[in-house]
């Protein structure tokens, strides 16, 4: 079952205008409650007005080029309880996706682990969600004493708590991935994030992120899961460009990697049920010689 995201927009048609439409009055019409909402200032449960008014703040964004803008927006759907719902009902997606499509890039960080010496004290997922990723992580790889999640919702990291509270190597912190990282993260560390959580960073942001890993907190090691634009050459085309209901981004995840300083070690490219997915092990300066598959 789908799980409305709040803040997304119709492809096209007489329903796209009409929501477009009224939202633009919504927004003119209470400009103090635009602004909040703009900031994140948002119930946990938004009305169908409340719905309409963010339609014609994204528009907004869209139309003037500012979709890194919409970065408040995003954490807000994250952090409330739609973004609960949504890990509940895609739990499948491991099963379903994950395993048979998107497991290989733990053989794959295992082998860069140890080409760079194995001593990892700390696997840090990004977005956690769930916490099935990380759990299957903690099984597959030797090594490191603590696999940690990060996730915006204080109550998915509740669940997450009482789930896995018999798994010693597991802890869950909720907390913004960006800032955590930025504060609190050492090097020899292993950063992972699954299923698309890097899209919804504007490339500023994301450029900060990956300079960061790749310089102040060498050696560590990356691994991600990603969406990508069909139509989007991430070899090439420096630009994120926008793309998807949800008006995220699909970044030139190699370019951004290697203008931070990393070394890629792995890659592969898989479609899933229409979606375009890119899946990268990158190595921080210092972790050993590069050898990317193909």
């Amino acid at each position: 079952m789908a799980v409305h995201y709040p803040i997304a927009l119709p492809y096209s048609g007489w329903r796209r205008h009409l929501i477009l439409g009224t939202g633009r009055v919504l927004v003119n019409v209470f400009p103090e409650k635009a602004s909040r909402f703009k900031s994140g200032e948002l119930p946990s449960q938004p009305s169908r007005w409340d719905r309409l008014l963010l339609a014609g703040l994204v528009d907004a964004h869209l139309r003037g080029g500012r979709l890194d803008e919409l970065t408040a927006l995003h954490d807000w759907v994250w952090r409330g309880d739609l973004g609960v719902d949504f890990h509940a009902r895609a739990e499948a997606r491991f099963l379903d996706v994950f395993l048979p499509h998107h497991a290989g890039i733990v053989p794959a960080l295992e082998a860069s682990m140890r080409e760079a010496g194995g001593d990892y004290g700390q696997v840090c997922e990004i977005g956690c969600g769930s916490g099935l990723v990380l759990q299957h992580l903690s099984r597959m790889l030797p090594g490191p004493r603590e696999f940690l999640g990060l996730d915006l919702s204080e109550r998915q990291v509740a669940i997450n708590r009482v789930r896995f509270a018999a798994e010693t190597t597991l802890r869950f912190e909720a907390a913004d991935g960006f800032r955590w990282v930025l504060e609190q993260a050492g090097p020899r560390s292993v950063f992972v994030t699954y299923g698309g959580v890097l899209e919804y960073f504007p490339q500023h942001r994301l450029q900060t992120l990956l300079s960061w890993i790749g310089g102040a907190l060498r050696p560590s090691l990356l691994a991600m899961v990603e969406p990508l634009c069909d139509s989007h050459d991430p070899d090439a085309d420096p630009r994120s460009i926008p793309f998807g209901v949800e008006n995220t981004f699909s970044h030139p995840y190699p370019l951004l990697l290697r203008a931070a300083g990393f070394e890629l070690a792995w890659r592969a490219e898989t479609v899933v049920r229409g979606q375009r997915w890119l899946m990268l092990v990158a190595r921080a300066p210092g972790t050993g010689a590069a050898a990317v598959a193909s």
